[in-house]
């Protein structure tokens, strides 16, 4: 493992109890919950090509604290980064498995150390890129010396712990960069989850999961512990998920062409999107961004080949 400071990678016990029952314990109840969200449309950028500022099928968008967006460009096996306005400033890749190289990339997040973290899907690993993409490390094993399957989704908590979803095994993961330890081992039961995607960290340390396979979001607490579900029924193959400084959470609903808005305790608060090439329409988004103050949101339109950015526009109780 190149990455010295990450020892080992530990995976966590996934014990699903139903929908029902559960609330969204944070800390964030001073905040009043966001009642309802709609966007405004800002620019749409990028189309199908491998010239610089142009998309095959994108898979993942994060935002830095200093306002630069990173793209996985996942058919062209590259990261690209972009200024705020959406303007291109750099990019990192080709295919290959080498440094410097991806295959397949489809997670990413943006550390507050101006780190980026990738999901580099089909060479099973997680790649450290620092300041102006400059490739810092890789780990590519799990805690018992096997390949990690095919890692998807990843996102940075507050703890510094990284979270990444394997697809391959059905499983989330996590790793620290100080002093790991066991937590558990993956239950094969009824409810665990199927294909997952997406993963965020929300403000208070809870975990979100696209639950892809079984048409839903999990809500984990920042050990692992199974707090609820949302969407049997209303998501269809969701794939990427967001949370806001505010506590919102944001789906890249993926079957149904669309974003879907739930508040911090889990109340539908809006949607947005139908399939089409259109502004504000999607074909297959397959993943969703916000800003540091949580008011602007970037969308991997992934059929469209481009990304499309929002203003969100929020109304409280």
């Amino acid at each position: 493992m190149t990455a010295p400071r990450l020892r080992t990678v530990i995976v966590i016990a996934l014990l699903f109890c139903g929908c029902g029952g559960y609330q969204l314990e944070s800390g964030l109840h001073a905040l009043p919950p966001t009642r309802a969200a709609h966007l405004v449309f800002v620019r749409s950028f990028g189309q199908r090509g491998s010239s610089s500022g142009c998309f095959r099928q994108p898979q993942g968008v994060a935002c830095a604290s200093f306002g630069h967006w990173y793209v996985a460009d996942t058919g062209n096996d590259r990261i690209q980064e972009f200024d705020g306005e959406g303007r291109y400033v750099r990019e990192i890749g080709g295919f290959g498995w080498s440094d410097g190289q991806f295959n397949r990339p489809a997670g990413i997040a943006a550390g507050r150390n101006l780190d980026i973290w990738v999901a580099d899907t089909y060479n099973r690993r997680l790649v450290r890129l620092g300041e102006d993409l400059v490739w810092a490390g890789v780990i590519n094993k799990d805690e018992e010396g096997g390949p990690l399957g095919y890692p998807n989704g990843i996102a940075l908590n507050v703890d510094a712990s990284i979270w990444c979803t394997d697809t391959d095994a059905d499983r989330l993961i996590r790793l620290y960069q100080e002093a790991p330890s066991e937590l558990g081992t993956r239950i094969q039961s009824t409810g665990i989850l199927s294909n997952p995607a997406g993963v965020a960290c929300g403000p208070d340390g809870t975990i979100v999961v696209a639950d892809t396979g079984n048409d839903r979001i999990a809500l984990f607490d920042r050990f692992g512990t199974l707090l609820r579900t949302w969407g049997e029924g209303i998501l269809l193959r969701p794939r990427g998920v967001n949370v806001t400084p505010q506590g919102d959470i944001l789906v890249a609903d993926t079957g149904n062409n669309r974003l879907v808005f739930l508040n911090r305790m889990y109340h539908l608060i809006g949607e947005h999107g139908m399939r089409g090439s259109e502004y504000g329409q999607f074909l297959e988004p397959c993943s969703v961004a916000s800003d540091p103050a949580g008011n602007v949101l970037w969308v991997a339109d992934t059929g469209n080949n481009r990304v499309q950015v929002f203003r969100i526009i929020r109304t409280a109780e």
